[in-house]
């Protein structure tokens, strides 16, 4: 059953507030005063995008807050003061890629990594946004779309589920839901058959999603 904001008529609003590149635009403790002036407006919804550490692309599939942008106190009072003042906050988040960049990657996560039938993991070019670097293909970050059929990897994505239930939003974003229809993995140590296709462990995911925001707070809202 959907919460009754959902059926309100309202605006939305999404607010970058960090890149991959490191372009920090907002702290944490100055959300509330923009969401301020959005309800002045009449927009009822933040999607807010890039408030993770590393910003936007960075860290997948973690969701960690940036210690730049203030610590995990200041991010869970200003999501507090903003869902009191009647604005609802959906926190972005991915599930479907590893960033490999990371150390976590290459030291724990690779192992999980979608395998094609030479033994090699998928590579994803990732994306570009509005520097030259990036632009250029220097500065992007590659990200590796993770095998959902392993049950160690969604272990992983629940406790990091969990995190954005425990901040005290509205719900979250989870982008690119559908991108692993197409995908199949044939490294069999995930404990699937060889060649099968993604989706189903997808689906389990978001199944498990669906009862651990159950358990805490039965408005949380799982959108894509």
């Amino acid at each position: 059953k959907k919460p009754e904001w959902v059926n309100q008529e309202h605006s939305w609003m999404t607010l970058h507030i960090n890149c991959p590149e490191d372009s920090l635009r907002v702290k944490y403790s100055g959300l509330p005063a923009i969401c301020r002036e959005m309800k002045e407006k009449g927009v009822g919804v933040l999607q807010l995008i890039g408030w993770r550490e590393g910003g936007q692309d960075r860290s997948d599939p973690f969701h960690d807050i940036d210690p730049r942008l203030g610590s995990w106190e200041e991010f869970k009072k200003a999501m507090k003061e903003i869902e009191e003042m009647g604005v609802r906050v959906l926190l972005f988040s991915k599930f479907i890629w590893a960033d490999r960049s990371t150390d976590r990657f290459k030291n724990e996560l690779v192992k999980y990594a979608v395998t094609n039938p030479h033994g090699n993991y998928v590579v994803h070019p990732g994306w570009c946004y509005q520097t030259l670097t990036q632009l250029n293909a220097h500065g992007t970050r590659n990200l590796i779309p993770m095998c959902h059929l392993s049950e160690d990897y969604r272990k992983i994505c629940y406790e990091e589920f969990e995190k954005m239930v425990d901040a005290g939003v509205s719900g979250t974003l989870y982008d690119e839901a559908i991108y692993h229809i197409r995908q199949m993995c044939y490294d069999q140590s995930h404990g699937h058959r060889y060649g099968e296709t993604i989706a189903k462990g997808n689906n389990e995911l978001v199944k498990q999603f669906y009862k651990i925001a159950r358990a805490k707070n039965p408005d949380f809202v799982l959108g894509s």
